[in-house]
C-alpha cells in the first residue's frame, strides 16, 4: 500500500488540485441537472397553462357555438313574443265592413241572386304570412285564396275559403280548419248575381 503522507509535496498538490477540479466539475454538473430541471418546470408549467387557456378559449367557443344552435328559454320567449305579434286582426275589421241592403231592394235583389259561403280565416298585414297560411291550407285541399284589401291607408291580406255553394260542406270545412289548424273562421253568407241567360 502506498503512504500517502510520505508522498512528496508535488504529488500532495497535484492531489490536492485534482480533488479541487473533481468538485468544481461535480458541483457545476449538479447546478447544470438543477437549473435544467428548474427550466423544464417552468416551461412544462408555461406550456400547461397555454394548453388550458387554449383549452378553455376551445371550450368557450363550443358553448357559444351550442348557444347559438340551442336556444335558450330567453331566446325561446323572445320568439314567442314575436310570434304573437304577428296577428290576424280580422275580428276587429268585420264589424267596420258590415253592408246594409235596405228592405225595399233585398226582395228584388233575392230574386236574380244566388247564395254561396265563404269561410273568412284570417287577415294580416303580411303578404308572406298570408302567402305562408293560405299554401297549407291548399296543401290540405281547401279552397282557400288571398284577397286584398285597403282599409285607412293599410294593406290587409284576408286568407278566405270558398265559395261554397252547400251550406253543410261549409260547415264540414269550418269544423275541418278547426279540428287542424286550430283556426276559428267566420262562416260568412254571400249573395252573387246570376248569370241571365240571353
Amino acid at each position: 500500500m502506498k503512504d500517502y503522507a510520505k508522498s512528496s509535496p508535488k504529488q500532495k498538490k497535484f492531489r490536492r488540485t485534482l480533488w479541487i477540479k473533481t468538485m468544481v466539475i461535480l458541483t457545476l454538473g449538479i447546478m447544470a441537472l438543477l437549473l435544467m430541471q428548474i427550466y423544464h418546470d417552468h416551461l412544462f408549467t408555461k406550456i400547461t397553462k397555454s394548453n388550458q387557456h387554449q383549452t378553455q378559449t376551445a371550450a368557450a367557443v363550443q358553448i357559444k357555438k351550442i348557444n347559438a344552435v340551442v336556444p335558450t328559454k330567453k331566446t325561446l320567449e323572445k320568439k314567442q313574443i314575436q310570434k304573437n305579434k304577428t296577428q290576424f286582426d280580422f275580428y276587429h275589421m268585420l264589424p267596420s265592413m258590415t253592408v246594409s241592403i235596405p228592405d225595399d231592394q233585398s226582395t228584388a235583389v233575392a230574386a236574380n241572386t244566388e247564395t254561396n259561403y265563404l269561410l273568412q280565416i284570417a287577415s294580416t298585414q303580411s303578404l308572406n304570412d298570408a302567402q305562408h297560411l293560405t299554401a297549407q291550407l291548399v296543401k290540405e285541399n281547401f279552397p282557400a285564396f288571398i284577397k286584398t284589401l285597403n282599409q285607412s291607408g293599410n294593406t290587409w291580406y284576408r286568407i278566405t275559403a270558398g265559395p261554397y255553394q252547400d251550406l253543410n260542406q261549409a260547415k264540414q270545412d269550418q269544423y275541418q280548419l278547426y279540428k287542424k289548424f286550430k283556426v276559428d273562421s267566420v262562416l260568412v253568407t254571400t249573395t252573387v248575381q246570376k248569370p241571365t241567360d240571353k
